[in-house]
């Protein structure tokens, strides 16, 4: 984002500067002018700060510490991504981040999948929380193989989940690494995604996504 785009949040980073008696930090958030925030924090600090559109022609224009997740919930704009640590795969499902819990779409990458996004009709169900699950060079089956807490042997992987799905055939490769195959599973899914009536879709709310990449061998 360039200092001059008009945008109701920002990132920032809390300043080493003195404030008047009972007033917020100074943040810098990469415009013309520091903000004054509605809240003091220690100096260093990475903050989301919305701003305060009354004050934005004053010299220090102030802001409000907002949640990271407000950009997006709020105004629906993407606003990078937040990282979750998982221990094995089955820790990727038990471990679902949203309120409700749990997925309620699923989807495991293979080139073995018993699907393809090229096969005429493909089309993904509607969700609010959907999961992809992407594994190393040796694949998901690899990572099933390693999780002792999952009753499914390696040639099952795929039931795992509700799509088990080929996001790039004819790869014309053996192998595509986990760095390669996220963005190009992204961009392909994105117009199914939209389509489905998900994040990104014009107009669209109320749904979420996670990737994970599973396999320490990418």
């Amino acid at each position: 984002m360039r200092r001059d785009d008009a945008c109701p949040f920002r990132e920032g980073v809390t300043l080493d500067r003195p404030t008047k008696a009972g007033e917020g930090s100074l943040v810098d958030c990469g415009l013309p002018q520091e903000l004054l925030l509605d809240r003091r924090l220690k100096p260093g600090v990475r903050v989301t700060v919305e701003l305060d559109p009354e004050t934005s022609t004053k010299r220090v224009p102030r802001g409000r510490a907002a949640a990271p997740s407000a950009p997006r919930e709020r105004a629906g704009l993407y606003w990078g991504y937040a990282v979750r640590l998982a221990g094995s795969l089955g820790d990727v499902f038990a471990e679902c981040p949203f309120p409700e819990g749990e997925y309620d779409l699923t989807v495991g990458t293979s080139e073995r999948g018993a699907c393809s996004l090229e096969d005429a009709g493909f089309a993904l169900p509607p969700f609010k929380r959907a999961l992809l699950v992407l594994g190393g060079v040796h694949g998901l089956e690899a990572a099933v193989d390693q999780d002792e807490n999952l009753k499914v042997a390696a040639q099952d992987t795929g039931k795992l989940f509700d799509l088990w799905a080929n996001v790039c055939p004819g790869q014309g490769s053996r192998t595509i690494r986990t760095e390669e195959a996220l963005p190009i599973a992204l961009a392909r899914l994105l117009p199914l995604v939209r389509a489905a009536g998900g994040k990104g879709a014009p107009g669209s709310g109320g749904t979420a996504a996670d990737t994970a990449s599973v396999g320490g061998d990418s």
